[in-house]
């Protein structure tokens, strides 16, 4: 459960990092 938590808030970080949506885990998977 923590493990699933912390990969969400690292992808959210990644997003924000590459200016994309906080919740286009589609899109960051693709990249």
């Amino acid at each position: 459960m923590i493990r699933k938590i912390l990969a969400h808030t690292v992808c959210v970080f990644l997003n924000l990092v590459y200016n994309r949506p906080p919740l286009d885990l589609d899109g960051l998977i693709a990249a």
